[in-house]
């Protein structure tokens, strides 16, 4: 869970586990970005068998997966989610996910330097 995010970050539900096993079938046959596929379209197909779930929700889903393991290279692009089991292709996501990383590390570590001037 995230602080400030609990509607979107809490921990899945009973019901959001019951559905990784989907997820994890449905990627199956979604190897290489070309078989990418969108979180909207992962929603719509949800809803077509009477499942509804946010996006936030989606990507939690995805985190749980991707966390425990349950998908090799399982990565994600602005083409959607796919899996991948090309290094160079993973080595660029690795760096993508770090560059992601360093840029909240400057928003918190400016944060902490305005909070110091606070209690000044």
């Amino acid at each position: 869970m995230i602080e400030n995010f609990y509607e979107y970050t809490h921990d899945l539900t009973e019901y959001e586990l019951s559905l990784v096993p989907k997820f994890v079938a449905g990627f199956a046959g979604k190897n290489g970005k070309e078989n990418a596929i969108t979180n909207d379209t992962i929603i719509a197909r949800l809803k077509e068998r009477g499942v509804t779930v946010s996006s936030a929700r989606v990507r939690k889903l995805i985190n749980h997966i991707r966390n425990r393991g349950l998908i090799d290279g399982l990565l994600a692009s602005s083409r959607g989610y796919f899996v991948s089991t090309d290094e160079e292709e993973i080595n660029k996501y690795i760096l993508s996910l770090q560059s992601r990383e360093d840029a909240i590390r400057v928003v918190k570590e400016g944060f902490e330097a305005y909070l110091r001037r606070l209690k000044k």
